[in-house]
């Protein structure tokens, strides 16, 4: 880990694998539940349209977005560059900078057992309070935020 801050700036990208193991999730979920639609529709009875119509064609439509935007990422996963001013966190068709003076500290997150590197930033830093940089990075998230935590040591200095 230390080498990769000698030679700044230095690098974190998410896994293609596990990208690509997330796309496959989604792929399946949204062919399941268009299948459960399509086969609801079919079934010429009231209960089973309203039934397709109002519950599961939105899942279908939220499989279907969730599908695409985690294929996108397998063109373009997210990258954390970590360089002397601060942290800049690239991801899907967005990059944030941050100032290591902005970011209180570097914790794992852990919504719903989903374990992700994030910071918690100072009072002052635009309303916001917590930042999450999502899962998927080819190291471990304690390993991420350990990089992190190190890179603000090392240049974070008022």
């Amino acid at each position: 880990m230390r080498d990769l801050l000698d030679h700044p700036p230095a690098v974190v990208v998410q896994d293609r694998a596990k990208l690509l193991l997330r796309f496959a999730v989604f792929a399946a979920l949204t062919a399941a539940t268009v299948f459960s639609t399509v086969l609801c529709n079919a079934l010429k009875d009231e209960i089973w349209s309203l039934l397709s119509v109002s519950f599961l064609a939105p899942i279908a439509l939220g499989c279907c977005v969730a599908m695409l935007a985690s294929g996108w990422s397998l063109f373009r996963p997210a990258t954390l560059s970590l360089d002397a001013q601060g942290l800049t966190y690239s991801a899907y068709w967005y990059a944030r900078t941050y100032r290591w003076n902005e970011i209180a500290e570097f914790v794992v997150s852990a919504p719903n057992r989903l374990r992700s590197p994030a910071c918690t930033f100072v009072a002052s830093h635009a309303g916001r309070r917590f930042a999450s940089f999502g899962g998927g990075w080819e190291m471990a998230p304690e390993d991420v935020v350990a990089l992190l935590d190190e890179a603000k040591k090392k240049w974070g200095a008022d």
